[in-house]
């Protein structure tokens, strides 16, 4: 589960140059902290909200560690990232911020999930 968890992060790297960051997944894990101790059955009882955060935790770790390394391993080796190839071919600079180069990670992103997605 936790080489899963760490290639949804690895995903996510190839949004680096959108502004995307690692403290987008800190930002995660609290949202889903505040959004699960609302709940009546968190509230209620003290140890259901210690294990909510704990495996909030571990999860937000586990995607940041799988997004900072992919992030760490492009930036030491540009010439086998996935995400630069459409920038080669299209003769945009790759720390391009317009609509359209978002648009086409966020895609390459959507396609990237596509499979993994259990139904």
């Amino acid at each position: 589960m936790s080489n899963k968890i760490r290639k949804v992060g690895q995903c996510h790297a190839v949004l680096i140059h959108c502004s995307f960051s690692a403290d987008i997944w800190e930002k995660l894990g609290e949202i889903t902290m505040q959004c699960f101790s609302r709940q009546d059955a968190v509230q209620k009882t003290r140890e259901a909200g210690k294990a909510w955060r704990i495996l909030i935790a571990w999860v937000t770790d586990e995607l940041r560690c799988g997004f900072d390394g992919r992030t760490r391993s492009n930036n030491r080796n540009p010439s086998l990232t996935t995400s630069e190839q459409p920038y080669e071919r299209s003769g945009q600079h790759r720390f391009s911020s317009d609509v359209s180069t978002l648009q086409q990670q966020l895609q390459y992103l959507r396609f990237e999930y596509e499979p993994t997605v259990p139904l």
